[in-house]
């Protein structure tokens, strides 16, 4: 399927200056694309002349194992203004989903701008990335661009009663990686205190926990898409869960991008030859703003069917509706002071649901 992105959902990077008055002021572009879409790279220069000038904008794109090829723009910058160039370019070049693009700017003879953004394959592993300003940039401080895949729901449906079963039959004991947020609503709350039942709940089930907190940061989400892979190879679980609570919600992360880098997440942890089964926590109620809320748990429950993981709805846990997510989330009883995180026995609740999906 050709997915679309809109230019709003991306983030610029930075352009150095050249040329004084006249400059390339950023070049945006998304963080996470699919195989075989087609997207759009859009290149801005800032003209403060007195001028137009006449800009040239190429992007050339260089697969391995694949052939070179480049698109042209030309267009005048206004006197005084900021204009910008989009061109198109398909992911569907890069057979292997590696390589590189190059996004070149000039005026006339003069090059403003030229830069080279690695496309790194997602299933092949993203070892040596990090997160800065929402992007991923490799060793050498480029800019990467991260292709992932469609799901094969052919491969999902080979064996799957037979291994329904299997996982409903195992009643050992787990070893479980939890990352996820602290949910803390006070510096008293430690670890936070789903986490804490989560822990009583463990040993008595004989189970071993590790949890690993999410990082607060612009776009934690991007962080823990680096992060779940080297979890699951430093601790080798048999059970992954990933519970974000509502840190990308309040950081203002686009649905979109969350949505995509869940599925860059959960590929990172299923990349070993025995892969932890995956469970997936909804985000809890975000009671200042409902209607994103619902957008991001749609968006998790979409990708939970689309990559078979286990689900733990926590709307369901918590209650079903607002007027059940206030008792929960009340400072106390009738109060109408609210937490951001729900009271000790909502969060009770949480431990106790994703527990279930343990076994």
């Amino acid at each position: 399927m050709t997915r679309l992105i809109a230019l709003s959902l991306v983030l610029s990077i930075p352009a150095p200056l050249a040329g004084g008055e006249l400059r390339v002021s950023g070049v945006r572009l998304p963080e996470i694309v699919f195989g075989e879409e087609k997207n759009n790279i859009c290149v801005g220069v800032l003209n403060r002349t007195a001028e137009p000038r006449g800009i040239t904008v190429v992007v050339t794109l260089r697969p391995d194992g694949g052939k070179e090829t480049a698109s042209e723009v030309t267009f005048q910058a206004r006197a005084g203004e900021e204009d910008a160039a989009l061109i198109e370019f398909d992911m569907s070049r890069f057979p292997k989903r590696c390589g590189t693009i190059v996004a070149t700017a000039r005026a006339g003879s003069k090059q403003l701008f030229s830069s080279d953004i690695p496309v790194v394959d997602s299933v092949a592993g993203l070892s040596g990335l990090k997160v800065k300003d929402g992007a991923f940039f490799d060793e050498k401080e480029r800019r990467c661009l991260v292709c992932t895949v469609e799901e094969d729901q052919a491969k999902y449906r080979e064996w799957a009663l037979l291994k329904w079963v299997a996982t409903k039959a195992d009643r050992s004991a787990k070893k479980v990686v939890v990352l996820g947020s602290r949910m803390v609503n006070s510096p008293d709350d430690g670890d936070g205190r789903y986490v804490a039942s989560l822990r009583e709940l463990f040993r008595n089930g004989k189970h071993i926990l590790q949890f690993a907190a999410r990082e607060d940061a612009s776009f934690p989400v991007l962080i823990d898409v680096l992060k779940a892979g080297e979890l699951v190879k430093k601790h080798s679980p048999g059970v992954f869960v990933y519970c974000p609570g509502i840190e990308d919600m309040e950081q203002g992360v686009p649905v979109r991008l969350f949505s995509r880098a869940l599925d860059v997440l959960i590929d990172q942890v299923r990349l070993g030859e025995d892969p932890p089964r995956v469970v997936l926590a909804t985000p809890v109620p975000y009671l200042s703003d409902m209607k994103l809320w619902g957008e991001y748990a749609d968006a998790m429950r979409r990708v939970a069917r689309e990559h078979h993981t286990d689900l733990v709805d926590l709307r369901a846990t918590l209650g079903g509706d607002r007027r059940e997510f206030e008792k929960f989330f009340a400072q106390q009883g009738g109060s109408r002071v609210f937490l951001l995180y729900p009271r000790k026995e909502g969060q009770e609740a949480i431990a106790r649901a994703i527990m279930k999906y343990v076994y």
